[in-house]
């Protein structure tokens, strides 16, 4: 191959990638050692100098901008182009990339390439365009994509039948995302439309919060997913470990443990079990929660549904939580409905418990 292939002020993308493949045919064949043992900010900097100096001798226009620790995306921009370093101490082609909303994207580059460095096992470098790398969109505090230099199979945006292009000019990615893995049956309500749960990166186990704490989320569990009155947990744990990062493996003794108790309420008197006890405990605060228009969303999310106002959630849930209750006979031992139950609460005058508080 001949310099004199590449145009002088704009290459096409099998020229650029070919450009590529000399560069880590270079570093390869001259700088072994060095990238053996590279960082991931030093492969960086010794990639751009390296793009750098192979433009200036083929006398193109092309500008390489490249900032050492800028957080931009790609982190070597020559546009219309754009490289992407990864590397990786392991010997596998894997990596996580950038967040899928792309709130620093370079807005000038139409092509991007991944330059990937594999310094576990036999050092090797692998270039694949973006669109081609990236396998899946993995879960951490954000979705982010995942690189994955050595994939054989459909990669995740042939599954959702669009491209890493379309993708990323689409302003309602989440949606989007959303609807597929709704479409493959999984769940994913823990996706707000930012992306973003605001959520601690420190996993926190349930026992170690604080009794007001515990209270709250009971609260919200319960409002979420009352299936918990069937004995149906594992919902309502995933839920909690994805969007709050609080996890215990013995989550479902939590909310049920414990023996019957009587539960009074102005002059009646009955016996539940310790989950309907908690429920009944927090069921002025759970109606609180769904009569809450900035619930709505995650309520829907979470349910699959698609109620318009807090009305609709409300009984909604009263229906299912009923549901619950005569299957499981939760309020056999009283003529006393949920409902009944609740407008009792929620009238301070008529109002006289005596009930067990959560986590007594």
């Amino acid at each position: 191959m001949t310099d004199n292939i590449f145009k002088v002020s704009v290459m096409i993308n099998n020229e650029f990638y070919e450009l590529l493949e000399r560069i880590k045919l270079d570093m390869l064949e001259n700088h072994y050692d060095e990238i053996s043992h590279i960082s991931d900010i030093g492969f960086e900097v010794l990639f751009s100098d390296k793009l750098t100096k192979y433009l200036d001798e083929l006398k193109s226009d092309i500008v390489v901008d490249y900032s050492e620790g800028s957080t931009k995306f790609p982190d070597i921009g020559c546009a219309p182009y754009g490289v992407e370093i990864k590397t990786t101490t392991s010997n596998k082609w894997v990596s996580l990339g950038n967040s899928i909303m792309e709130g620093t994207k370079r807005t000038d580059i139409e092509e991007i390439y991944v330059v990937f460095l594999k310094k576990g096992g036999e050092v090797d470098i692998r270039i694949k365009s973006l669109n081609e790398s990236i396998s899946d969109i993995k879960i951490t505090h954000s979705p982010r994509y995942e690189i994955n230099m050595d994939q054989k199979k459909e990669g995740i945006f042939e599954k959702m039948n669009t491209n890493y292009d379309e993708f990323s000019k689409n302003r309602n990615k989440i949606p989007h995302l959303r609807k597929y893995y709704k479409e493959k049956g999984s769940k994913s309500w823990w996706l707000d439309d930012e992306g973003e749960n605001a959520v601690s990166m420190e996993i926190r186990s349930f026992s170690s919060l604080s009794k007001k704490e515990k209270e709250v989320y009971i609260v919200e569990l319960f409002a979420l997913f009352p299936q918990m009155l069937e004995s149906e947990y594992e919902e309502a744990a995933l839920y909690m470990i994805t969007r709050h990062n609080i996890f215990d493996k013995s989550f479902r003794d939590k909310i049920s443990a414990g023996g019957k108790v009587i539960y009074k309420i102005g002059i009646e008197s009955f016996e539940v079990g310790k989950s309907m006890s908690n429920l009944l405990d927090a069921l002025v605060s759970i109606i609180s929660f769904l009569e809450d228009s900035q619930n709505v969303k995650l309520i829907n999310d979470v349910w699959g549904s698609e109620y318009c106002n807090v009305i609709e959630i409300k009984e909604a849930w009263f229906k299912r939580s009923s549901d619950c209750i005569v299957k499981k006979g939760s309020l056999s031992t009283t003529e006393l409905t949920l409902e009944e139950i609740a407008l009792l609460q929620s009238d301070q005058e008529l109002l006289d418990t005596s009930s067990l508080s959560l986590f007594s």
